[in-house]
């Protein structure tokens, strides 16, 4: 039932690393706040899951593909869709947040847990409404040359570049969206533990 899934969840999350259950958290939140102009976008949650699962529940290699796949897309897909509050703000609250920090210069607690990179994806792709561009997440780059200096850009500086967007003029919402979904998915280790899915 969905109260047993919202259960099993719950302990799961409250099992992991701090820092890595804020992060995870804010992005499913993220993912949320894009399923809803699924009306322009095409991207309800179960294509979200689709998209973020590869990424967020990477499977291991002692795992069934398939069957191992299959199953992190339904996980995600019901914490997407199903209405219940996931623990921390969400990263446009981060961004506000940043905005103040940046101003006022002072430091951000919160905003050290949430690597800059993702900031940066999520400021760009939720401002002038680039949230409910076609099938973003879905389509990879535009401009493959960009994919190579992201990648170089981001082993540069030890998975850590800031000013990303800028730096390398990323106009593109879907290179920018799957700058985010590379970021995501070439950590150096994954947000959930494997053990953990077991739940």
């Amino acid at each position: 039932s969905s109260l047993q899934k919202m259960e099993a969840i719950t302990r799961v999350l409250n099992s992991m690393e701090p820092i890595c259950r804020d992060q995870f958290c804010r992005i499913i939140n993220f993912a949320r706040e894009v399923s809803y102009h699924d009306h322009e976008n095409d991207m309800n949650p179960k294509n979200l899951a689709i998209c973020f699962a590869p990424s967020l529940l990477p499977v291991s290699k002692d795992e069934e593909y398939l069957s191992g796949i299959s199953l992190r897309i339904e996980i995600l897909q019901f914490m997407i869709k199903v209405e219940f509050d996931l623990p921390f703000s969400s990263i446009q609250e981060d961004i506000a947040e940043a905005e103040v920090v940046n101003k006022l210069h002072i430091s951000g607690a919160k905003l050290a847990e949430i690597p800059e990179i993702v900031l940066e994806c999520v400021q760009f792709l939720w401002t002038e409404h680039r949230i409910g561009t076609e099938m973003i997440f879905a389509k990879s780059w535009e401009n493959t040359d960009k994919m190579e200096e992201v990648k170089q850009e981001i082993k540069e500086h030890n998975g850590h570049p800031k000013n990303i967007i800028k730096n390398l003029n990323l106009e593109s919402v879907h290179d920018v969206s799957s700058l985010l979904m590379y970021y995501l998915s070439n950590m150096p280790s994954p947000l959930i533990n494997d053990n953990l899915l077991a739940d």
